[in-house]
């Protein structure tokens, strides 16, 4: 199944599909994306791609928390969290640092959005 988002991303779900949310979508309907902070992963914004599920930002602000780093990401005027764990010895991006966002398919929640 293939469902097109706000007519820019097209959405492969494999068959059967990983949520009973994603079994009640249509093609061409509009939904929403959702990823939890914790499951996306950072990497430089010129690093090759690896396959996998990625998109471009721009970090926005960073909080050093002890355990893990808050970040929020700017993606197309939009804002994204993301929390890397265990920052000791990792890349610890600054404002206006161009990265990508990594998440596993598994990690995607898609949910029809409501007709406004």
């Amino acid at each position: 199944m293939r469902v097109i988002i706000e007519n820019r991303v097209t959405l492969e779900i494999p068959i059967p599909p990983i949520s009973s949310t994603v079994a009640e979508l249509h093609a061409g309907e509009t939904v929403q994306l959702s990823v939890r902070p914790e499951a996306i992963e950072l990497s430089a914004g010129g690093d090759q791609a690896n396959g996998g599920n990625w998109i471009s930002g721009k970090i926005a602000a960073s909080a050093y928390q002890g355990s893990f780093v808050e970040y929020e990401i700017t993606v197309a005027s939009k804002a994204f969290k993301a929390r890397v764990a265990n920052p000791k010895g990792k890349i610890l991006y600054q404002r206006g640092d161009e990265v990508r966002l990594n998440f596993a398919a598994a990690d995607l929640v898609v949910v029809p959005k409501a007709v406004e």
